[in-house]
Parts: structure tokens; C-alpha cells; sequence
């Protein structure tokens, strides 16, 4: 059966957030949501339509992928459009993309090319460049300095008055990872008592 490891599957699809659809897609289906986690996992969804998705998914909140409805194996099936604008249409009171109506789909091309405009615009407001940032620069360091220190996630969490799972980002590099903390000079008194001297080399 390995010659349809790679037949498309066009149809509609929806992003679940918790049990509420927060948005609703269509395209080839199993591409749309490889798509989505690599955007949410680079942060590509900052500052977009999809804001929410992104701080669902920082936030360690339940992200799944429903099948609405299969359509065809043939891009251009003109019901893939309509059942679009149909479920649309049926979620717009929860979805982040309801004033959108269902738009052709891209070829594969172009799409890659958004794809990679996305998540330059993310990397380009990483950290306290990103509107959204309510976090300087000087607490990552801290919670870094927690980190090397061997505190456990809870208990940073606690202290810096921030969530468990953000501190686990933190921790395997998926959030802040430009932030090094041998770039800092830190003097530790006490966990409750940390400050962030200098920047070495300055």
C-alpha cells in the first residue's frame, strides 16, 4: 500500500483549543496541521490573526486537530471552498479567523514562501522586541540563573510569579533561547534575592 503513502487529502479542518474550535481551515489536511505545529512551535503565529492559537500553545493549554469534513484528492474541487465558508460560517463565534471566507488554495510554492515570511517576522520580535512581551530581559536571566542553580519549574514559577510550563520553556530552549546566561553577571544572595549585574563585555 505504499504508493498512496502520499495521495492528498483535501477537506476542512478545524485547530481545537481546550473543547472550543478556535479556527477553521482547509487544504490537504495532514500538510495544514504539520503546518500549524511548526508555525506554533517557532512562534510564527505572533502578531497575526492566529494570536491566540500562539498563546494557547505557550501557555501549555490542549491543542487538537479535527477532520470536519474530507472533500477530495483534487485541489481544485470547488467543494472544498464552500465547505470552508460553511463551517466558517457555523464557528464564527469562537474561531479567530471568522471574517475570513474560504480562499483558493495556494500552490505548494507560495505557501512555503509564507511559511518562511512568518516565522522571519517572528524572529525578528523575539523576546522584549515582541509587542506582546510582558517579560524583560533581566527576569529570563533569573529564572535562568534558578535554573543553573537546579531549582525545580514549580518553584521558579512560584517565585517569578509566572507559569510552570512557561519556566519549562525557558528551560529546553523553546522560549528565550537568545538569552545566554554567561552573557550576565549575576550575584545571588538568596533565590529571593537575585540581581543581574552587568553584561559581560560591556
Amino acid at each position: 500500500m505504499k504508493q498512496f503513502k502520499n495521495i492528498k487529502q483535501y477537506g476542512v479542518y478545524a485547530v481545537v483549543v481546550g473543547d472550543v474550535i478556535r479556527y477553521v481551515g482547509s487544504g490537504d489536511i495532514r500538510d495544514c496541521i504539520s503546518r500549524h505545529k511548526t508555525m506554533l512551535k517557532n512562534g510564527g503565529y505572533n502578531n497575526t490573526n492566529k494570536q491566540i492559537l500562539q498563546d494557547a500553545y505557550d501557555a501549555g493549554d490542549k491543542i487538537e486537530y479535527k477532520t470536519l469534513r474530507y472533500i477530495s484528492n483534487d485541489i481544485n474541487n470547488p467543494q472544498i471552498k464552500k465547505a470552508e465558508d460553511y463551517y466558517i460560517k457555523k464557528y464564527k463565534a469562537t474561531i479567530c479567523n471568522k471574517n475570513k471566507a474560504g480562499r483558493p488554495l495556494r500552490n505548494q510554492n507560495d505557501e512555503l514562501a509564507r511559511i518562511r515570511e512568518s516565522i522571519n517576522r517572528s524572529l525578528a520580535n523575539q523576546g522584549t522586541n515582541n509587542p506582546h512581551c510582558n517579560t524583560d530581559t533581566g527576569n529570563i536571566v533569573k529564572i535562568k540563573a534558578m535554573l543553573a542553580m537546579g531549582m525545580r519549574n514549580k518553584d521558579i514559577a512560584e517565585i517569578m510569579g509566572v507559569n510552570s510550563v512557561y519556566v519549562s520553556k525557558i528551560k529546553t530552549s523553546l522560549k528565550w533561547s537568545h538569552v545566554v546566561l554567561e552573557d550576565y553577571v549575576v550575584k545571588v544572595d538568596d533565590i529571593n534575592n537575585i540581581e543581574v549585574i552587568d553584561v559581560v563585555g560591556f
